[in-house]
């Protein structure tokens, strides 16, 4: 809701109707024809989906120094977005085009320039490209903060089952290409390691954070330890081992 007037010069509430800088982009794209400001809202809006689409520990420097996402501008977001892109496994062209049109069609002060037929290819593509960007999947599953947990068994018949607490998410990628979703086997992260129950009695394991730790490294070394006592049956599928709280696999709680 804007301030306005009307004919008297008297205020008057004047509502707008919400439109994404993507929406705005189309609009004067295809209607108002004004690449200018077509290119203008695209790169708001590329920037807008860079700052949601990276991780938290992608905008900070070191654990006590974050950098605020909004002070990241597209050309700083893509250098991020192509190191986090190769990590993944995502593909890292429609980044290097980006990167070539930052200069051109999504800078705003470059279209001035006559040659609209020009202008108007380069911003045709890049809606193309934006549109594939927003394929790609990061979810994060099971969210920082949120409690995890696993079960390790003995031959003996022991049972155990730890609880920690999420420093960083548990993801889920999947390509824009269609391919199936998967999980990183080398996404590190940090816990706070609650207790342990063995056969449901309450252990005396000391709460206790773990730093850089992959679920599959997490899971190792609580073998390791247990091996020293007991023989562990060792689980060949660490995303059937892991459960959110309430007890479902992330292997179930994938949605695609």
């Amino acid at each position: 809701m804007y301030e306005s007037e009307n004919i008297n010069n008297i205020p008057v509430p004047q509502i707008q109707l919400y439109d994404s800088h993507l929406q705005k982009a189309f609009k004067y794209f295809n209607n108002q024809i004004d690449y200018n400001a077509c290119g203008t809202n695209l790169r708001i809006g590329l920037e807008e989906f860079f700052r949601g689409f990276l991780p938290y520990k992608y905008f900070v420097n070191n654990e006590h120094n974050p950098v605020p996402k909004n002070n990241l501008m597209l050309d700083a977001l893509l250098v991020k977005a192509r190191e986090y892109f190769t990590y993944i496994g995502f593909d890292t062209a429609p980044i290097d085009k980006l990167e070539r049109y930052r200069t051109r069609s999504l800078n705003p002060t470059a279209h001035f320039n006559p040659r609209n037929e020009y202008f108007k290819k380069e911003l045709k593509e890049i809606f193309s490209i934006f549109d594939g960007l927003k394929k790609n999947i990061n979810d994060p599953i099971l969210e920082k903060d949120r409690k995890i947990k696993f079960g390790i068994r003995t031959q003996s018949g022991t049972s155990y089952v730890y609880t920690a607490i999420l420093l960083d998410d548990i993801r889920l990628y999947k390509k824009g290409d269609g391919t199936h979703s998967y999980f990183k086997d080398s996404d590190e992260r940090a816990y706070v390691m609650l207790g342990c129950t063995k056969d449901k009695v309450q252990t005396e394991l000391l709460s206790h954070k773990i730093n850089k730790c992959t679920l599959k490294t997490l899971y190792n070394d609580t073998i390791e330890y247990l091996n020293k006592s007991e023989t562990v049956i060792s689980e060949a599928n660490i995303y059937e081992v892991f459960t959110d709280e309430n007890g479902e696999s992330l292997v179930s709680l994938k949605k695609y």
